[in-house]
């Protein structure tokens, strides 16, 4: 080691379309560029100021661009999975209205206890998670355990419930009501996101 405690030198300002380029690998990039998608379900967006497009990912900080917002970004130069990324650190890396920090949360719901709908089960409820059918969810490899995975903004404290089948009248409900997950008005249950990737697994009896 030479030295330490410097300052960390500027990022290198580039077009979107320059991003790209093994050159500025590991490198601290900074670019100017409209929203053209949505967040996708590895993390990434992309920007672009006609140039070409630069990618985006969560690594460090993941957020929520709204589309055909403008956005000056900084970050370290990441390469992966046969793309160049710019891996914004925290919220001062991100400039623009609308950037949000989000959190994936993976909900795994055992089901081995109960007869499961040939409708299979939801997620639903609590002003988040919409109406009956909207979040169904998955069982894969046929354990009973149903999976789904949803991106949330980061510290969101909310209320959800998981129904047996898809019953637009709510009568397929878990009905959890006199234990502590429970929560009123409506017996569902009660989560609080951090800033973190989450996995909620559920131990609260069923129906």
């Amino acid at each position: 080691m030479n030295s330490s405690g410097n300052a960390l030198p500027d990022a290198v300002s580039l077009a979107t379309g320059a991003v790209s380029d093994e050159a500025y690998e590991s490198v601290l990039v900074a670019t100017l560029g409209t929203s053209d998608s949505e967040v996708n379900n590895y993390g990434e967006w992309t920007i672009d100021d006609g140039s070409g497009p630069a990618i985006l990912d969560d690594m460090m900080f993941a957020f929520v661009p709204i589309v055909g917002n403008e956005y000056a970004v900084t970050g370290p130069l990441y390469y992966g999975f046969g793309a160049y990324k710019i891996q914004p650190r925290d919220e001062n890396d991100v400039e623009g209205e609308g950037a949000t920090a989000t959190v994936d949360l993976t909900f795994n719901l055992d089901m081995s206890d109960v007869e499961t709908s040939p409708d299979g089960v939801f997620l639903a409820g609590g002003g988040t998670f919409g109406s009956p059918g909207d979040n169904p969810m998955s069982d894969a490899d046929g354990d009973d355990v149903w999976t789904i995975t949803v991106t949330l903004p980061a510290n969101l404290s909310t209320d959800y419930t998981f129904l047996n089948g898809n019953c637009p009248d709510w009568s397929c409900k878990e009905s959890i009501g006199g234990q502590d997950c429970a929560v009123p008005p409506y017996n569902d249950r009660h989560i609080d996101l951090g800033e973190k990737r989450n996995s909620e697994c559920l131990f609260c009896r069923l129906w």
